[in-house]
């Protein structure tokens, strides 16, 4: 015997069901868009390289204008462009603390140096901050790498998939494998000056046409 409950239950979960073969989703270009940047909140976007002392809400704007520029339709595109916006984000940060490493050298500086080092200041800064600056560099360089190279892939990927070369017959034609290169043709009997067994004639004085 099904009891009243379940009865209900089960009307709920085919209303809920005819209702959603109904839906065909957002039809405003805003619903559109706000559609399309659903990805963000979940996936390889969740979570946030934001640190403590960073702004959560530039780190979202960062993502949405590169999510609305590529727009990724392929996992290997969200992919891509998460690495991306990560990428990005660290360069901005490793700017800032460079820019925090010199405030703070300067800072420090500022009561103790004396003498000729007190007009130099950036010399003395530079010289104390060197090796951390080579060492911060190194990360800049690391991240620029590694953003150019996933964005020139995302580039790519997303050029092969909107742009398919296709044959007057609708289908994508597979690629063939170039023709080998024609070796030149030797002939059986290459021409030769003198034949074997042919003897040129013999041209005398007496036969030539000299005076």
């Amino acid at each position: 015997m099904v009891s009243p409950a379940s009865s209900v239950s089960d009307k709920k979960t085919a209303a809920n069901r005819r209702n959603a073969a109904k839906s065909t989703g957002p039809r405003t270009p805003d619903g559109k868009a706000a559609s399309r940047l659903n990805a963000l909140k979940h996936g390889v976007y969740a979570n946030s390289p934001v640190i403590p002392g960073e702004d959560p809400k530039h780190y979202d704007a960062l993502s949405r204008s590169y999510f609305e520029r590529f727009n990724p339709a392929t996992p290997e595109e969200h992919t891509l462009l998460a690495s991306i916006i990560r990428n990005a984000w660290l360069l901005e940060r490793l700017s800032n603390i460079e820019t925090d490493m010199w405030a703070r050298r300067f800072e420090r500086d500022a009561d103790l140096l004396t003498g000729e080092d007190a007009d130099h200041p950036l010399a003395v800064a530079a010289g104390v901050l060197s090796s951390s600056l080579l060492n911060l560099q190194r990360r800049i360089d690391a991240a620029d790498r590694a953003f150019r190279r996933n964005l020139q892939f995302l580039i790519e990927l997303q050029a092969a998939r909107t742009q398919p070369v296709t044959a007057p017959n609708g289908f994508v034609p597979a690629r063939r494998p170039p023709a080998p290169a024609r070796r030149p043709e030797i002939p059986q009997n290459p021409p030769l000056l003198m034949h074997p067994g042919v003897s040129s004639p013999r041209v005398t004085i007496g036969d030539s046409q000299l005076p």
